[in-house]
């Protein structure tokens, strides 16, 4: 005897097919959640970066540098050196004197006039991690 699919399944399926599918999903979820977290093999190097393109000097975070200046087209890069988001808010906040108000017409939140304070301040950590 031919089962009919049920209609209100997302998928035309009879019960018989329903269940299976059921037991299935249920399986493949309980697998994924029965394995251990695996780390990283390596951890994820992070940078933070100063750019600068006209006038103006940005101070921004990356994890992949190279797809970073392919996007923002920096005239040229000041610095760049281990960091991650914490250390970027922390220097955003200390330069935020400097904090330019629009870029291109949109919010600025990481482009800075390159005060002596931000200048030096690159030029101290170039000279320390070089």
């Amino acid at each position: 005897m031919r089962s009919w699919a049920e209609p209100t399944a997302p998928v035309p399926l009879c019960w018989e097919h329903l269940v299976f599918v059921r037991i299935w999903v249920n399986d493949q979820f309980n697998d994924l959640l029965n394995k251990p977290f695996a780390p990283r093999s390596r951890p994820m190097k992070q940078y933070v970066y100063f750019i600068r393109r006209g006038d103006l000097i940005k101070i921004g975070w990356t994890s992949d540098m190279a797809t970073r200046m392919r996007f923002h087209k920096p005239d040229a890069i000041l610095h760049s050196e281990q960091g991650d988001q914490k250390d970027e808010a922390k220097l955003h906040r200390k330069f935020a004197h400097l904090r330019v108000p629009a870029v291109d017409g949109r919010p600025a939140r990481e482009w800075f006039r390159p005060g002596d304070d931000l200048i030096a301040y690159i030029e101290e950590r170039k000279r320390l991690t070089a």
